[in-house]
């Protein structure tokens, strides 16, 4: 594995060791969420322009935006009540 590098970890570089990661998992479901609701708005456009299979296309994004949703709901009261913690 020529030319691959590795960089460990190191928890002592951060104030709260898994700030960076949950940060980024939580912009990665926020990106997930606009580029879903990107979707259904450009399928929305061809349904009502009278393409059926667009529909189902745009019902799948609506979807998916459900899913995405309860994931971020979640993450922000994590986000809210680890805040809480450290203010304690």
């Amino acid at each position: 594995m020529k030319g691959l590098s590795f960089r460990l970890y190191n928890p002592s570089k951060y104030k709260r060791p898994l700030e960076h990661i949950t940060k980024t998992i939580m912009s990665n479901t926020t990106t997930d969420l606009k580029a879903a609701m990107e979707t259904f708005l450009a399928e929305d456009e061809k349904f009502d322009g009278g393409n059926a299979a667009a529909g189902t296309r745009a019902r799948k994004a609506l979807q998916e935006m459900i899913k995405l949703s309860k994931t971020r709901r979640l993450e922000i009261t994590e986000e809210k009540n680890a805040r809480k913690e450290a203010k304690s």
